[in-house]
Formats: C-alpha cells, structure tokens, sequence
C-alpha cells in the first residue's frame, strides 16, 4: 500500500520554466516584528542653518539679561564721565549736558531737562558677540555653498572658528577694529531676535514641510523615488539593489548636521540607475535597518 504525502506538489506542464516563491520573514532575528517600509527624507541645504537661529535666540536672551541700553546723540553733545559709588562700589555714570534733543532708536526723541529716560534698545555690553554672531553666520554661509573635500573642510572650519573664538577670548576684537577706523560690531536684542525667529519659521517649514517631498521608500520588493517637490513617485525594483552612504564634506555633515550624510542607490537590471538623495540626517544608523529589511526576503525551493 502506498503512502501519499501530505503536501502534494502540483504538476509542473512540461516545457514550463521553474517558478520561485518569495517569502517575506515577517520576525527577524530579535523577534522585532519587520516594518512594511522604510522611508528615508532627503533635506534642503537650510537643514544646516540651526546654528544662526540658534545663537541668535541665545545672544537675545543674553542681551535681554544684561539690560544694557543705548542712544544716540549727535555730534554736538558734549559726554562727560564720573565716578561715583553705589553700595560701597565704585560705578561710572555719564552725563550729556547738549540743548539739542537726544534722538532714541525707536524714533521717539527725549529732551534732555535733567530727568532721567531710559532708551528702548537693548544692547549687550561686550564687544566679542557681534563678531562672534558674524562668524557663525558666515561660517554657516560657506559651510552650506562652498564645497570643501575631506581634510580640507575640517581645516578650513576649524581654523576660523578656533581664531575667532582665541579673539574673542583674548578681548582683541576692540583692537582689531581700531586698527580699522574704531569700527564696532553691535547688534541689539531685536537685530537678534528678528532674524532668528524668521530664519527658524523658515527652516521649521523646510524640514517640517517640504522636505518630506523628496524621500526614497523601501518596501516589499519595490523602491519608490521622489527627487524633487512635485515631482513624479517613481517604482524600481529592489531586487539586486544596492545602497551606500556618501560624507565628501565632513565638517557639515558631521558638525553641522549631526552625522548626516548622502545616500546613494543603485538598482539592478539592464539598465542601472543611480539616485543620490542629499542630506539624509543621521544616515549612519539608517543603513543597518535598510539593509536588514532587504535582506529578509527569502527564497524558496523551486517548485
């Protein structure tokens, strides 16, 4: 007596070529159950501006806390400077003796009849912020538009922003700008706070928004691609495909944006296409999942 299985195989026509049947592991090594996808953004070169909106927002706090003030007063003023003492302590106090009136930054004009006013903007006493501010903002500026290789943008950076720091450490900025006509940096706490609230609305809006337009999704046996905002999703197989992670300019990829790096795919078949999405954040823990989801897509024995 003969024995059937309990699984027949179906007859395979002759002549018909061999099928294979894909499985997906649905728990991976760990027991973690496998997502459905994998989505990957790609951000726009503002991603690597934190740093002007967020020293701005700190040296307005800062300017805020001093509470220092300033006016301007026109060339016929005539300034004098005393001591006198205060709790003991020694304090300057400067007197503006003119019949002119004393013009404020807010527009508003206070006539001098020996009472006090008190102008409204807000500047912070220490001369090394401006510069500091200026060194931030342009060192963002060439960060995000001059492209340096390797070495050379590690060096490049880090040499300006160490001598500026030295400078500003070192009191100098004082004596640098004297040597240049007694020119000083200042910006008041509304200079700061304006332009790093519109910069952050911007770039909460680029990271937040449009960004999210320019992606790459992993899913079960396809790639699907957008490379520009409004273009087309296009569909590869991800068969064969393979990923790589590009840092050519270390100090904004690793400083700026905090290990963020450009990812580059390429597919498999006849004709292969390489797509490189740009600014990819924090791409270094984002290989290993991607590359774990691909491969666990099994095949089975040919029917």
């Amino acid at each position: 007596m003969s024995t059937s299985p309990e699984n027949p195989t179906p007859a395979t026509p002759a002549g018909a070529p061999a099928q294979q049947v894909v499985l997906v592991q649905s728990n991976p090594v760990g027991g973690a159950a496998q997502p459905k996808e994998i989505k990957i953004i790609g951000h726009s070169p503002l991603f690597y501006w934190w740093p002007v909106w967020f020293f701005g927002f700190i040296f307005a706090i800062w300017t805020a806390v001093e509470n220092n003030r300033m006016v301007i007063v026109n060339d016929t003023a005539i300034i004098k400077k005393t001591l006198e003492e205060k709790n003991g302590k020694p304090i300057a106090k400067v007197i503006i003796e003119d019949e002119q009136p004393v013009f404020l930054m807010d527009g508003k004009i206070s006539e001098l009849e020996g009472g006090n006013f008190k102008p409204r903007p807000r500047v912070t006493a220490s001369s090394w912020m401006g510069p500091l501010y200026l060194t931030i903002l342009l060192a963002t500026i060439m960060v995000t538009n001059v492209p340096l290789r390797g070495l050379w943008s590690l060096l490049t950076i880090i040499g300006a922003v160490t001598t500026s720091l030295l400078i500003s450490l070192l009191g100098l900025w004082d004596k640098i700008f004297d040597l240049v006509g007694g020119l000083h940096i200042f910006t008041n706490m509304a200079g700061y706070l304006f332009l790093s609230t519109v910069l952050f609305i911007f770039w909460a809006i680029a990271y937040f928004i449009f960004d999210r337009r320019t992606y790459i999704i992993f899913s079960q046996g396809a790639i699907k691609v957008c490379e520009e905002i409004g273009g087309r999703e296009k569909v590869y197989d991800s068969t064969g495909a393979t990923i790589e992670k590009q840092r050519s300019d270390w100090f904004r990829h690793m400083i700026f944006g905090f290990g963020s790096g450009d990812l580059l795919l390429t597919t498999a078949g006849a004709e292969k296409t390489e797509i490189k999405l740009q600014n990819v954040a924090m791409i270094g823990s984002k290989l290993g999942p991607i590359e774990t989801f691909l491969r666990t897509r099994q095949v089975g024995p040919k029917i």
